[in-house]
């Protein structure tokens, strides 16, 4: 097709677009979704009765979370478990993550008796092996003396995994006592120690020797076990190698002239990429002006706004990435100003760049919250940008409040996320969040799609802050080849080197990995939905909402017909 009919094509679909706007239509949200043939959920048990039981919680949470990748997940304490009713789901993981806990003798008989599908979790397979009369018979390996030695690796289908020395010692000892039935699928090693079995897999009854949720890193055992979970939960499913650069931390104040050139960057490398947004810029204290109060939007900076219709119309997403990335309440933990401090969740530093979270800011509740984030948007409608579907946090912290209000807002999430014990009972410990990424798409517990971010940053000059060395990155990718159906995706930030954003790209896609976007890793959960439509007063488009759609519609036209002419002369 010759580019002026692609322009003229694409210009007749925006119009169709803005008829539907007019008609009343074009918030699809009463328009049905496909419909999914209703499954089975997994089952996942924490047993409660240990020293602590909102970690053991948060454990089965992180597991059901895992899981979501393929289908629902309920999560329930041992102490409310009854008997029969592992038969009324598809399988069965139980998080053993107390030592000073034990499985119920009815649940015991039901995991004996089960035909489902069993994944184990570290404690409690001395009293299975028990209930379960021929246990080694039957899976070829027997619950072993607990092994105190020290083991510092996971190694896992020829690549080594850390185990930080905080949870590097002991592990529930397994005997093979016939290797035709049992497959050792990653053992632990340690300078000192022989290897010892770390996961193994009876048919369809996979017991991993820990539960590996604590000291989460980019090359933890934990990106193990994700892969363990996928290929026991899909055993059938596709090999493929995806990742996903996303710009970050672009807000009213940056540079349009370097957005316009990591555009051209990535379109030239056939990079689809995504960039997150913070639509208001705020230094409240005049920290950077002199002492004079400083705030605005987009809608003030007009180039900057063109400079991501520019990103937009060269394979870019664009995602919020909260209204002003900042707090007027409090240094939080910095100064105030937008893009460094946190927006929905309070922090504190030590001074070294290190940033730790302090709890919940004032006045948190999921309605402020949401009335801050719908002020965001009504900014990025009146700079006539397209209402995004995608949202990442700032740092990565928000209350359950906070996160409450993001979900009501959008359906796909791009980041790495904080979950609170108690949370999903509606008595959340707002004090006590616990990290958790993901090494591939899952719809969460909270029944949002969250995108992974599992590489972090090349930014070697900021270790304390969690920056990384180009090769740690590409280190990490390749680590992650062991998942099967998985992703590399890392973050740059607009205003760094673009020569450190080229290498990291070019060594990940030298690995093998495909680049994607955003929109496209979410569909693997399924059609990605519009995002909700938050009604204003009068109920009907306004003569400005009209014109702002008009305008909006317009300047897509334009980009799009830039970006085809673009790649005509490539």
């Amino acid at each position: 097709m010759q580019p002026r009919r692609t322009i003229v094509a694409l210009f007749a679909r925006l119009l169709v677009a803005l008829g539907l706007v007019l008609a009343g239509l074009a918030p699809a949200q009463a328009q049905a979704q496909a419909q999914v043939p209703a499954q089975k959920p997994f089952l996942v048990v924490y047993d409660d009765g240990g020293g602590y039981p909102p970690l053991d919680e948060v454990y089965g949470v992180f597991t059901a979370n895992l899981l979501g990748r393929y289908g629902p997940a309920e999560v329930r304490a041992l102490s409310r478990y009854r008997a029969g009713e592992l038969q009324n789901y598809r399988a069965l993981a139980y998080v053993g993550s107390a030592f000073d806990a034990a499985p119920s003798k009815v649940f015991l008989a039901d995991v004996a008796a089960s035909d489902r599908p069993v994944l184990w979790l570290q404690h409690g397979i001395h009293q299975l092996a028990a209930a379960t009369p021929g246990f080694a018979q039957r899976f070829g390996w027997r619950p072993a003396n607990y092994d105190f030695r020290s083991r510092t690796e996971v190694a896992y289908r020829g690549r080594a995994f850390t185990r930080r020395t905080e949870s590097a010692a002991g592990l529930p000892g397994i005997e093979v006592t016939d290797p035709a039935k049992v497959e050792v699928l990653a053992t632990a090693e340690g300078p000192d120690a022989q290897p010892t079995p770390w996961a193994v897999r009876s048919g369809d009854f996979v017991y991993v020797a820990e539960t590996p949720y604590a000291y989460l890193s980019e090359d933890d055992r934990y990106v193990a076990f994700a892969a363990l979970v996928q290929r026991w939960a899909d055993p059938q499913g596709p090999e493929r190698h995806r990742a996903l650069v996303r710009i970050e931390d672009v807000g009213p104040e940056a540079d349009p002239v370097r957005l316009r050139r990591i555009a051209d960057l990535l379109f030239a490398e056939g990079v689809p990429f995504s960039v997150t947004v913070y639509d208001t810029y705020r230094d409240p204290t005049g920290r950077y002006s002199g002492g004079r109060p400083t705030s605005f939007t987009l809608k003030d900076r007009p180039l900057v706004v063109q400079a991501l219709r520019y990103m937009a119309a060269s394979g870019g997403t664009l995602v919020m990435h909260g209204h002003t990335h900042q707090t007027d309440l409090r240094p939080n933990p910095f100064s105030k100003v937008s893009g460094g401090d946190y927006e929905f969740y309070a922090a504190t530093t030590p001074g070294d760049g290190r940033m730790e979270l302090d709890g919940p800011l004032p006045n948190d509740g999921e309605a402020a919250w949401l009335a801050r984030l719908d002020e965001g948007l009504e900014v990025w409608r009146r700079a006539g940008l397209h209402r995004p579907r995608l949202f990442t946090t700032p740092h990565y912290a928000a209350s359950p409040a906070a996160y409450a209000a993001i979900v009501a807002r959008f359906p796909v999430q791009y980041e790495q996320v904080n979950y609170f014990p108690g949370e999903r009972a509606g008595v959340p410990r707002v004090r006590e969040p616990f990290h958790q990424f993901f090494p591939y798409p899952v719809r969460d517990v909270r029944g949002v799609v969250v995108v992974p971010e599992n590489l972090g940053r090349p930014a070697p000059d900021q270790a304390a802050a969690g920056g990384r060395t180009v090769e740690a990155v590409l280190g990490s990718a390749e680590r992650n080849l062991v998942v099967r159906d998985g992703f590399a995706s890392f973050y740059h930030h607009w205003y760094r080197d673009p020569d450190e954003l080229l290498a990291t790209v070019r060594g990940i896609r030298a690995l093998g990995y495909e680049f994607v976007s955003a929109e496209d890793a979410a569909a693997d959960l399924g059609p990605l939905p519009p995002a909700p439509v938050v009604q204003r007063a009068g109920g009907g488009l306004s003569l400005n909402g009209f014109l702002a759609v008009l305008a909006g519609l317009f300047a897509g036209a334009i980009g799009l017909g830039a970006f085809v002419a673009r790649r005509g002369k490539r």
